[in-house]
């Protein structure tokens, strides 16, 4: 009986000193750019993935297509965070395609997504 009280004091000293609250997440950069085009391969996407991953957001390629010289024709992904996410597709990547995230805390949009000239005329 004597064990079982100390866990439980334990566990609710644990519980009162924890902040289960996500601190927000800004960057020096307030925006995270990341665009796909005809030029990258499977390494660069590999690459783009673990970088977004360490930075605490998780991007899904949901069909990915490669020409004949290694490099991407076809794209449709989706990113997301705790509280907003977005996606795309291209079957052409002659434009370049992809989203913008911004960690501001003084933000007026969370993500957008779409080609470079659309995203631009956005921001």
């Amino acid at each position: 009986m004597k064990f079982s009280k100390i866990v439980i004091t334990g566990l609710l000293v644990v519980l009162f000193f924890t902040d289960f609250k996500e601190a927000p997440v800004y960057y020096q950069n307030s925006l995270i750019e990341v665009y796909f085009s005809n030029k990258l391969d499977i390494a660069d996407l590999a690459e783009i993935k673990a970088d977004l991953a360490e930075k605490g957001f998780k991007l899904n390629y949901d069909y990915l297509k490669f020409g004949d010289n290694g490099k991407l024709t076809a794209i449709k992904y989706y990113v997301k965070a705790e509280k907003f996410g977005g996606g795309d597709e291209s079957y052409n990547l002659n434009n370049e395609l992809g989203f913008i995230i911004n960690t501001s805390p003084n933000r007026k949009y969370d993500i957008i997504v779409g080609t470079k000239d659309q995203i631009q005329k956005k921001e």
